[in-house]
């Protein structure tokens, strides 16, 4: 049998072939009668030898399978997609706004800590900030990823300064992200890889996946002569994007514009044509379904204390990673993620779109909307 590299791919050795050749050799060189019972000295260096030449194989299979995006991990998965012009996307922290109320003329110095009075969530004050008045003030969070901060919740002051009385937010913190897994690069490569595509809707969403910050992307057409499901009008395309900057996601919209059809949706970019004309472009962000989890479990003594909230992280990554724009959410996934912690004996999961859920129903989404998971919405029951 033909082993490494071969028209199939890569054979790789095993242990048992290793060990059966490696007898035959003592056996051809020295006698058929020696002894290699793994008890004895020969069977011994038998063992120890194969174990390491069946290592070395083990290694060149990871080598070879490391030229392939399906099957690369890590630094080598990073470094074939560059061949594409892709990054892996780096982990961000929330960031927001926040208005200060206290004595005019105190400076509340950058660093300064807040939490969240929901989660305890810390942020801190990006930069020195004289109050006078109601004074606004950036805030980015301490930890990265989706840290929730939603609005009226950052109050809690946790570095005391004299003539700082109080604080809040109006808004929602914009959430950040955990570093993108191997799975969800791969999956973004594989929508990104065809934007030289002759399909224009193709090239359209791959160019924008390829924008800094491109979460998702959806397109849209609306080819027939009436207004469509989605109340997208006749002869228009509506493109719907989260993440990235307005005129960037304007600008690559009109650059991949059709003849005799035109853009559609809620947001408005003016961009420069060929001509150094301003053309209008339009499209639209999608509504964020934050979905809230009630998971009751059952477990033996090889549970650990506390994995509880690995089992919340592994919810809210899975969910971001594999529900994209207009897919329902689909309850029973949910077992997978679970199930990668130790000592679970049984799963009930209740899921909704708001607090409290009390069923175990699929959550249907649409075309223009993206299901949203954040730790503060997963609930875990240890029985």
């Amino acid at each position: 049998m033909a082993y490494g590299v071969t028209l199939q791919g890569f054979k790789k050795k095993r242990l048992i072939d290793i060990k059966a050749e490696i007898e035959a050799s003592l056996k051809a060189s020295l006698s058929e009668n020696i002894n290699l019972i793994p008890q004895s000295v020969l069977g011994q260096i038998v063992g120890i030898v194969a174990e390491r030449e069946s290592i070395e194989w083990e290694v060149m299979e990871q080598v070879y399978l490391s030229f392939y995006p399906q099957s690369a991990a890590g630094i080598s998965l990073d470094n074939l997609v560059a061949l594409n012009g892709i990054q892996r996307l780096k982990a961000k922290q929330s960031h927001g706004y926040v208005q200060l109320v206290g004595i005019d003329g105190t400076v509340v110095t950058a660093g300064s800590i807040i939490n969240t009075s929901d989660t305890n969530e810390s942020f801190t004050i990006d930069y020195d900030t004289t109050i006078a008045g109601v004074t606004n003030t950036a805030v980015t969070s301490v930890k990265y990823g989706e840290i929730s901060g939603l609005a009226g919740t950052l109050t809690n002051i946790q570095t005391p300064i004299n003539g700082w009385d109080s604080v809040s937010n109006a808004s929602d913190v914009l959430l950040g992200q955990v570093l993108e897994t191997d799975s969800q690069l791969r999956i973004r490569r594989d929508r990104i890889i065809g934007r030289n595509a002759q399909n224009i809707k193709d090239s359209l969403i791959a160019q924008l996946l390829l924008l800094n910050g491109v979460i998702n992307v959806a397109v849209i057409d609306n080819k027939t002569d009436v207004t469509d499901s989605n109340n997208v009008p006749p002869h228009k395309f509506l493109t719907v994007v989260e993440g990235g900057t307005d005129s960037e996601i304007g600008q690559v919209i009109w650059n991949n514009t059709p003849q005799g059809i035109s853009s559609f949706g809620a947001v408005s970019v003016s961009v420069l044509d060929a001509s150094n004309n301003l053309q209008n472009v339009f499209f639209s962000r999608p509504s964020l379904v934050p979905i809230y989890f009630i998971i009751t479990i059952t477990t033996d003594s090889s549970y650990l204390v506390g994995s509880d909230v690995q089992i919340k992280q592994d919810i809210v990554s899975y969910g971001n990673g594999n529900f994209k724009l207009g897919d329902d959410v689909i309850t029973s996934k949910f077992y997978t993620p679970i199930n990668q912690t130790n000592g679970i004996i049984s799963i009930d999961i209740k899921i909704g779109k708001t607090s409290s859920p009390t069923s175990s129903a699929n959550i249907p989404i649409s075309s223009l909307e993206v299901s949203q998971y954040i730790d503060a919405n997963v609930s875990v029951i240890v029985q």
